[in-house]
């Protein structure tokens, strides 16, 4: 039994979700291929290489895909699929995938599909005399399948994803790896697929001490992103892996990974522990430096403790290659422009040597979506109201955007977003502010945030502890990195079509 999996990212990397249900089908008798940066190669070369792999045993084509990330030209693909091999089924997976604009797709897996894709290929395959698929019956016009719901993955003893020969890796790239899945907080802007969990949800020790030692004697990787949604959601949690580093590791890794500053002050009892895992680079998701829109949110602790937390670990951390991300959501009820001024200050004074990023606030009601936030499910209980349309129009008009150009473009048609006002801003406020925030960041030549380093290891050959450019601007990098990923891809294409 033979399938293809094809790899959807704007930017050039890899993406993990296709790679770790390729792992699952192999070790249940199955025979599967992953295409990576498929956004990034040529139409042509992408049908030689089906051409060529394609076989009497080929039973399906998949497409992974990040946060929904799609292309005219592979709807082109897909077409071409349907008209040359009309007999296989062409299935797409991701996390809020029917938002993705595909065509030609036969099913459709919403989320974690470990489990949900051996029952669909079980099925569609003939092998199987079980139950029929549970399809998600609100949709009309297609076959989705909602794993979150129906076959969730989650605990599980092995979240390994096992490469191959044939995935061409370059040691100076990063793979994501995942120690545990779910989130036991339920913040109420927090739309991730699975959060409120309770337990144990992480890997064995013995999984992940195989995977990152696979990764680096056979391709000398030792730089990971980690797709928890939250990492330091237990001290025990960090002490569990940081023991398999300390014990059974005989390099040092480097791990990038959501983590919650509160969390990270109220347990100074794991820092060690984080260093000597080597969780070196983290995004931390303040939100806001508000303590009343904090509070409003499910982040109370107070911002005069957690700014002086963050400057401790900062230097608990000045030993070791570190960076910290800020993360703030511009526009959450209850933030003013004055609180806003004063975290721009803030930052200028004592973070200008790491990073940080700004979102405006998205209240995202759309059907499509993994998960509901609980701000969009009931916006009133946070104080937000919902602007109408020629509301909106008169303002942008009166601010002279009412052309809809840059940042507001992807609001039209205004009929299908939820366009919020609250007492403090509406949304074209947060929009104009977030703008700020990132020419502020501009401006001040800030580093690269924590999601980008694999930029720099990239284009120095080198590991992030041996870089010599580690604290320049991100806009230095980013051109010669597309450059030279690019020239990766095309090699690695033509790695691929010369395989036999």
């Amino acid at each position: 039994m033979h399938g293809l999996i094809f790899n959807v990212n704007t930017d050039k990397q890899r993406n993990a979700g296709g790679h770790r249900i390729a792992t699952i089908l192999r070790q249940n008798s199955w025979d599967v291929e992953v295409l990576d940066f498929v956004y990034h190669i040529a139409l042509d070369k992408l049908k030689e290489f089906v051409r060529q792999r394609y076989s009497s045993d080929t039973e399906f084509f998949a497409f992974g895909t990040f946060f929904s990330q799609w292309s005219n030209e592979l709807n082109l693909f897909t077409k071409w699929l349907k008209q040359q091999y009309p007999h296989i089924p062409i299935i797409i997976g991701g996390q809020s995938v029917n938002l993705t604009p595909a065509e030609n797709i036969d099913y459709w897996i919403d989320s974690y599909a470990e489990n949900s894709i051996l029952a669909l290929l079980s099925n569609i395959c003939n092998r199987s005399s079980g139950p029929s698929i549970k399809y998600d019956k609100s949709y009309t016009d297609r076959k989705v399948i909602t794993s979150v719901r129906d076959y969730p993955a989650y605990p599980m003893e092995s979240y390994a994803k096992k490469y191959e020969k044939r995935d061409y890796l370059n040691e100076h790239e990063w793979l994501a790896t995942e120690f545990g899945r779910g989130c036991k907080f339920k913040c109420a802007f927090c739309n991730f697929p699975i959060l409120g969990v309770k337990g144990d949800h992480t890997r064995t020790q013995k999984d992940f001490e195989e995977e990152i030692k696979r990764n680096y004697y056979e391709w000398g990787i030792k730089h990971y992103y980690t797709s928890d949604e939250t990492f330091n959601d237990r001290p025990e949690k960090i002490r569990k892996f940081a023991e398999v580093v300390d014990s059974k590791i005989d390099f040092s890794p480097y791990f990038t990974a959501f983590n919650r500053a509160d969390l990270l002050i109220s347990h100074p009892e794991s820092w060690q522990d984080l260093k000597t895992l080597g969780m070196y680079a983290h995004f931390f998701g303040i939100e806001t430096f508000s303590h009343a829109a904090g509070k409003n949110i499910g982040k109370g602790m107070h911002p005069d403790r957690l700014k002086e937390g963050l400057l401790d670990f900062k230097k608990f951390m000045n030993d070791r290659p570190f960076r910290g991300t800020i993360a703030l959501i511009i526009g959450l009820p209850k933030e003013t422009h004055k609180s806003l001024d004063e975290t721009k200050e803030w930052l200028r004074k004592n973070w200008h040597d790491h990073s940080f990023t700004s979102y405006y606030l998205n209240v995202d009601q759309r059907q499509q979506i993994t998960n509901t936030s609980n701000i969009a499910i009931n916006p009133e209980k946070y104080g937000i109201s919902r602007m109408n349309s020629e509301e909106f129009r008169e303002i942008a008009k009166q601010r002279g955007i009412e052309n809809h150009e840059g940042a507001l473009k992807e609001l039209y048609p205004l009929e299908k977003n939820y366009l919020w006002q609250h007492n403090e801003m509406n949304i074209i406020d947060a929009i104009e502010k977030s703008s700020e925030f990132n020419k502020f960041k501009d401006t001040n030549k800030m580093p690269m945030e924590v999601w980008t380093l694999d930029y720099l290891t990239f284009v120095e050959r080198t590991s992030i502890d041996r870089s010599t450019r580690w604290h320049e601007n991100f806009n230095q990098i980013v051109g010669e990195w597309e450059a030279k990923k690019q020239d990766f891809i095309d090699a690695y294409i033509d790695k691929k079509l010369g395989y036999r």
